[in-house]
């Protein structure tokens, strides 16, 4: 354990001297909250007045019936899961440029060999560096999730908010995040390590992010719905991967072929 905590020490402090990675990760929480509360309430203000000015038209009135309240809330309701479901693929973003680099990027400065030729395993290397992608990842996501719901719960009426099932986004957001950014992290070292390019690398590690993009696209026009059988069947099925991917992530990285390929 002291090992793979030293190796994961050593990868923060790589990343604290990358610039672009802190314009990355502060820009983020800008990205993920902001943009989604700006959208909710310029929508919430929107449907109202189409609303507002169609019962006028009509000469309806909140006391005559018309559209009721129930079809703005499930409007908006709608516009708060579209936006949930943004966080969905972003653990699998964020990971695979910082494992991508993990591997590539160190041989392109040379700090790789001194740390391959040391006694340290495999098993240890590979978790201490999936941990460096893992760990700032999964704490920007669930910091960000839990912001926007503490927003949202604050701008959005009760009405709304009954629309959502907000228990199975959050079990849902805060089981796959970790699991999600798991799979990319081990990807993105296989990739790395096989690969001469970080660039090439994180490109070819992009198209993971496919089968999570359906979804949430599935969500936004209506096909999908989260329930708790999606978000049960996800999280088993993360794991059965994030385990088979760890076993072949160790056969995969061999850090001889490593040392003697890249000359």
């Amino acid at each position: 354990m002291s090992r793979i905590l030293a190796i994961f020490g050593r990868e923060m402090l790589e990343l604290r001297l990358n610039r672009t990675f802190f314009q990355t990760m502060a820009l983020f929480p800008i990205l993920m909250v902001g943009l989604p509360v700006a959208a909710i309430i310029f929508f919430s203000i929107a449907v109202n007045g189409v609303i507002n000015s169609t019962s006028i038209a009509n000469g309806i009135t909140s006391e005559g019936g018309g559209i009721a309240g129930g079809s703005t809330a499930e409007i908006l309701g709608s516009i708060v899961v579209i936006c949930l479901s943004f966080f969905l693929p972003v653990p699998m973003v964020l990971p695979m440029t910082i494992a991508s680099y993990s591997v590539v990027g160190e041989k392109e400065k040379k700090s790789l060999e001194p740390l391959l030729v040391t006694p340290i395993k495999t098993s240890e290397l590979l978790t201490g560096k999936a941990l460096s992608a893992v760990v700032p990842t999964v704490l920007l996501c669930w910091g960000s999730f839990i912001a926007l719901l503490f927003i949202i719960r604050l701008v959005l009426s009760e009405e709304v908010l009954k629309t959502i099932d907000v228990g199975v986004w959050v079990f849902t957001v805060l089981s796959w995040t970790p699991l999600l950014a798991i799979m990319t992290a081990l990807a993105g070292i296989m990739l790395s390590s096989r690969a001469r390019d970080a660039r090439a690398a994180q490109q070819t590690g992009s198209l993971m992010v496919i089968p999570i993009l359906i979804l949430v696209l599935g969500l936004a026009f209506g096909f999908i719905k989260i329930n708790w059988l999606w978000c049960l069947g996800g999280m088993v099925s993360g794991l059965v991967l994030d385990i088979v991917l760890y076993q072949l992530a160790l056969k995969i990285f061999e850090r001889e072929n490593i040392l003697t390929r890249w000359k």
